[in-house]
Formats: C-alpha cells, structure tokens, sequence
C-alpha cells in the first residue's frame, strides 16, 4: 500500500484544494492448488472545506472458486426427482454433483463515489450518497434450477434420450459470463 498526500490546508500546502490525497494498493496470492490472483486498488480522499468530503475508490480483484465448488468429489446419483420444464412433467433422472476442476478465476471490478456533508458544526447530522457500481465476470456459482431457460443456456449439462426424454443433469458449478450491479444509497 502506498498513501501520497497532494493538499494540506494545515500546512498551506496546496490550501486552496483542501485535503487531498491519493492511496494505491496491490495485493498478491499464491494458492497452492488454483494459482495466482491479484487486487490492484486506489482511492481518492478530498475535503475541500471542512464540512465536505468526496471519496472514490476503484478496485479490481481475482477470485478463486470455493475448495467444494472446485475440487468436491464427482456424485452420480440416479432416479433423482426433478420437473422437466420442456415436457412439463416430473421425471426420474441421473444428477451428477459435486466439483468441477474447470471452473475459472473471477474478475470483480468495484467503483465506489461518495460524498459526506456535515453541515452543521456542533450537531451530529451527516447528509450522505453513495454509489457503487460492480461487474463480476466469471464468478463461480452453484447450477441453477433447472428450468427451459436454463437447458437452453447450458444445453451440453441436459442429456436427453432419442424419445426426447430427460434422462441426466450435470448440477456441478458454473462461471457465469457476468453479473453487473449498480446501487445508489441516500441518508
């Protein structure tokens, strides 16, 4: 981590900025039976007068799956009840469970605004917003249910027979192309 401050209105530093400072972080981890990952961060801190205060940071960070989601034993279980959602009745089929050694590592990308107002000196009343904005690529994630959207978008886990009829669902975990999210939060 390294922390570099740009404006000190104490120490007549840039005064009429206020306080600013930027600070930056790298992190690495070596995971014995997956391999590296790395989070790269940075942060901007300004106060431009004393009541106001903006902060921004941004963060891009490798994930792992979990040990179970990633190494769990393979499980072939028969004469699993499910509702096969194209025939629109419930089944006897094979589930396969348990991990799958192909999962991937995730990228998350977080960005974080917020301001702060304290408008009044010898009252404890803040004004606040922030807003974050992540995008996860990748993330491994438990099979979901599986329904005819789901058979549509990972044909290659239904196995059906030359009648049509379900006959095997592979529910090991999945990396999900991606997963966006935006929050605004007032108080």
């Amino acid at each position: 981590s390294l922390s570099l401050p740009i404006a000190n209105a104490a120490k007549g530093v840039l005064a009429p900025l206020g306080n600013l400072s930027i600070s930056g972080d790298v992190e690495l981890n070596r995971l014995s039976d997956f391999g590296t990952l790395w989070t790269l961060g940075s942060t901007l801190n300004w106060t431009p007068v004393k009541p106001l205060r903006f902060l921004v940071s941004y963060t891009h960070e490798q994930g792992a799956p979990g040990v179970q989601q990633l190494g769990g034993p393979l499980v072939v279980t028969p004469n699993v009840t499910v509702f096969d959602y194209v025939r629109g009745a419930s089944v006897q089929v094979t589930q396969i469970s348990g991990g799958n050694p192909l999962l991937t590592r995730d990228q998350r990308n977080v960005l974080k605004a917020g301001v702060n107002l304290k408008p009044f000196k010898d009252t404890d009343f803040t004004v606040s917003a922030d807003y974050v904005r992540s995008n996860l690529s990748g993330s491994a994630t438990s099979f979901p249910s599986p329904t005819a959207e789901i058979e549509a978008a990972f044909p290659d886990r239904f196995v059906r027979d030359a009648d049509g009829n379900l006959v095997s669902i592979d529910t090991r975990p999945v990396n999900f192309a991606e997963n966006r999210s935006q929050q605004l939060r007032i108080g």
